[in-house]
């Protein structure tokens, strides 16, 4: 009896430090929510930002070391993953041939995707094994969905009185304080969110209106604290499209076409709203950054650049090799992450470009699979917004992988716990 009461004591213990373990590196990654200076050096070649980035591969190779002798089954998205890194290493070696960059420094810049790639393989043995629940992790991200949607919010409001965010507060657009913060998980939660409230009739009150509250939330800090603007356009596309899905009945979709349309009326009259819908009709009215005469620019140089190197392109330019970075057009105020598939092109080339359709291709088909199968828009309603993202950034790539890798997590469970004949998103009030 005192054996089995100390397995179950430890036992407890071991999934409480995992919990934790995981948690930190999670919220690691999000960059502490920005309490800590990203891009500040805590020693001469180690930043805060790479704090996430070391806490993610301790925890992946103690998934690794903890999995090793078990038979998880096949684990999805290998072959997108194998030509990532396939991707970027020859992509680098072609940028230490065109330019001499250093062929570490052109794999440095990718070092958190990468890492973050590696955990994300490691979270989906972890899950398959039992190490850490389903529930659980989608808790811990909520937690810090949360916790980002306060603390960005509140800067936001506070700026000009106290600044405790350790990022730029001096931007602004239409009049507003603009925050560049990292965006990307609040709106996968809120696209959850939006599912659940939709989906899940045994939702309680309280529940259901924490989710509508998250997800208007969601909508919110991107459009007006983020103030990205062809992105909050096409979020709100997005999930016009995943309601027009929904298989829900015809007097909820009534109910829930009629709100859109009052949502979207409010929000067509805003200077972000006119602003956003000039971008994407090929139109710029702003004297001030000129932001889409810049960015044609950037994608006609992208494109005569590579033609000198289009298998591999010309890598990741380092910030410590000027030669690259000039190469790249930063000079010129041209950045790839701000120019989506013609800069992912110019520093990865064609191969990098197949790998992305190889990726997209099979998110797409497996998305559409779950939601045939359950109904669950919600990884399509996704893919959607990011396929619509691609001509003009693809921030999951350069700036905040882990949300994006983490949606490719639970696609890749909730396709396997369909093949066993079961559902886990269907009881988990996500």
């Amino acid at each position: 009896m005192t054996s089995t009461t100390t397995m179950c004591h430890h036992g407890l213990m071991n999934v409480r430090l995992s919990d934790i373990s995981l948690f930190v590196t999670l919220f690691a990654l999000e960059n502490f929510a920005c309490l800590v200076p990203e891009n500040d050096y805590i020693v001469s070649i180690f930043k805060y930002s790479d704090i996430g980035v070391a806490l993610a591969l301790l925890w992946s190779i103690w998934a690794f070391l903890l999995s090793i002798g078990h038979n998880i089954g096949k684990l999805h998205f290998v072959a997108p993953a194998v030509l990532a890194v396939i991707s970027i290493c020859c992509s680098s070696v072609s940028a230490y041939v065109h330019l001499g960059q250093p062929i570490i420094q052109g794999i440095l810049p990718l070092r958190r995707m990468v890492v973050v790639g590696l955990f994300c393989f490691a979270l989906c043995r972890a899950l398959r094994l039992g190490l850490i629940s389903r529930d659980r992790l989608i808790t811990m991200l909520y937690i810090i969905g949360v916790i980002e949607l306060i603390l960005f919010t509140a800067q936001a409001i506070l700026v000009g009185h106290v600044t405790f965010l350790k990022l730029n507060t001096d931007e602004s657009r239409f009049g507003m304080t603009r925050l560049r913060v990292p965006y990307l998980l609040t709106t996968v939660l809120g696209i959850f969110s939006f599912r659940t409230v939709l989906t899940n009739s045994n939702l309680s009150r309280s529940r259901k209106i924490f989710h509508l509250i998250f997800c208007i939330w969601s909508i919110l800090l991107l459009g007006f604290v983020v103030q990205n603007r062809a992105p909050t356009l096409i979020l709100i596309i997005s999930y016009i499209l995943a309601f027009l899905i929904w298989h829900g009945g015809m007097s909820n979709k009534i109910v829930g076409i009629t709100v859109l349309c009052v949502l979207i009326a409010i929000f067509s009259s805003t200077d972000l709203f006119q602003s956003s819908l000039q971008g994407l009709m090929g139109q710029d009215t702003s004297a001030q950054t000129a932001t889409l005469t810049i960015r044609q620019s950037g994608q006609m140089y992208y494109i005569h650049k590579l033609q000198a190197s289009p298998l591999f392109g010309y890598g990741v330019p380092n910030e410590n090799f000027p030669p690259a970075t000039i190469a790249a057009g930063e000079n010129l105020h041209y950045f790839a992450a701000d120019n989506g598939i013609f800069g992912f092109t110019y520093e990865l080339g064609l191969f990098g470009l197949f790998w992305l359709v190889v990726l997209y291709t099979s998110a797409m088909k497996r998305s559409i699979g779950v939601f045939r199968s359950t109904g669950d828009f919600s990884y399509l309603q996704y893919f959607l917004f990011e396929i619509g993202n691609l001509y003009i950034g693809m921030h999951w790539f350069y700036y905040y992988p882990l949300p994006f890798m983490v949606v490719l997590v639970l696609l890749d469970t909730e396709r396997k716990s369909n093949n066993d004949g079961k559902n886990l998103c269907v009881d988990c009030d996500v």
